[in-house]
Formats: structure tokens, sequence, C-alpha cells
């Protein structure tokens, strides 16, 4: 795959990687697989980077590293106002906020959902925006839509670690200990070099008292990133 560096090549080319491996294993994609690799996020190159970068920045969950992801996704959604994954990854870093800004929760809450609306009306299939859709009616205390958009978003989008990340952050809450367990099992497999996830692994752990198996978790996401909050 040799070509001109742009947006639309970048994503052409991801998607005749996955027709080829799926051609190799002899599989057959359904209609929305074969949507879902036909899709084109953003024909802005620069605005994918700043995208990239804001997802970077969200994963280390500093204060600073946080203000510098909303800066990077907004100016990605600036220069494509229909980039919807900018926009529900916007919707995320303002939800995570709230755990370590000294800004009012009801005000980022407030981001969020108007983000989740822009990133709705760009896209309304796409799964990583259900994911943000269903940590925000949980956060309003919206339950059950909570748990219908959690299962729309795994649906539409089954190999996004942050679905069952948060996912099984609720089912936890839920008092739902298997599930969750199963849940950010599957994150990790999806994600495995990420610290948060392994974070959640070992808390998940720990619940079940198996807190040797925990301590192996912090241990590997230290490795993994030794500032890691």
């Amino acid at each position: 795959y040799d070509r001109h560096l742009s947006a639309e090549n970048i994503f052409a080319i991801q998607s005749e990687i996955s027709r080829a491996i799926s051609g190799a294993l002899e599989t057959v994609l359904s209609p929305a697989e074969q949507r879902r690799i036909s899709i084109i996020p953003t024909e802005s190159l620069e605005a994918y980077e700043a995208y990239l970068l804001g997802k970077q920045r969200m994963e280390r969950r500093t204060i600073d590293s946080l203000e510098e992801a909303v800066t990077y996704l907004s100016k990605a959604v600036e220069i494509d106002p229909q980039f919807s994954l900018a926009w529900s990854n916007l919707a995320d870093v303002y939800m995570v906020q709230r755990q370590s800004s000294g800004g009012s929760e009801n005000e980022l809450l407030l981001k969020a959902q108007a983000a989740i609306n822009q990133a709705l009306k760009a896209d309304s299939e796409l799964g990583e925006t259900y994911v943000s859709l269903a940590m925000l009616r949980a956060n309003f205390n919206d339950r059950v839509e909570a748990g219908i958009a959690y299962r729309r978003a795994i649906e539409l989008a089954p190999n996004y670690s942050r679905g069952y990340h948060w996912d099984s952050i609720f089912l936890t809450d839920e008092g739902r200990i298997q599930e969750a367990f199963e849940m950010i099992s599957r994150a990790a497999q999806l994600d495995p070099m990420s610290p948060i996830i392994k974070h959640n692994v070992a808390t998940a752990l720990r619940i079940s008292g198996r807190n040797e198996e925990a301590l192996k978790e912090l241990n590997e996401a230290i490795e993994i990133d030794p500032e890691f909050i």
C-alpha cells in the first residue's frame, strides 16, 4: 500500500486491508460490517491528526492532559464540523473532567450533551457516540436508557474498547459483578496497553478478592506508563 498521504487514502487503505483479511479468512462481512469499514470519518488530515492527539492526551487522565485533549478535539471539530468521532470523544473528555476539574459538573455534562448532539447529527449510527450517550445517561441517573445505549454501542462498534470499559463501570454500579468483569476483560483484550483499562481490571479483581492478580495488573500498568496518575 503505497500512495499519497491524505485522510481519504488512510481510511481507504484501512478498508482495503480489512477486506483482504476477510477474504483470506474466507469470511463474509455483514452489511453493517461493510458500512463500518467503508466509513471515512473526516476528509481533513489536519482534523484527523488533531483528533488522534486529543485521544492520546485523554488517556493520560491528568488535569493538564485533559485540557489539552479538549483543545485538540475542539480544533478537530472546528476544522470539520461533521467529524462525528471527534465530537463523541470531546463529549467523553468533558465527562472524564468531572473527576478532576474544578469546573461545574453540571456545566461539563451540558457541554458533553451538546457534543453528543453534534455527533449524532453528523452520524446517527456511530457506535462510539452511543458509548458517550450511555455514560451521559448514567450520569443523569437514567439507568434504563444508559443500559440500552451501551447495548446499541457494542452492537455498532464491537471492537471499541471504551464501550466495554465504561459498560463494566456501569454494570459494577448495578451490582452485576460477573458481567462487569466479563466486559472489562474484553476491553483489556482489545486494548492491552491501556493503563486506565488495566487499572479497572485490577479494581474488578479486587472486588472479587483476587488481590495478587490485581497487583499484577497494576504493576503492568505502571510499567506501560510510569507517570500514569
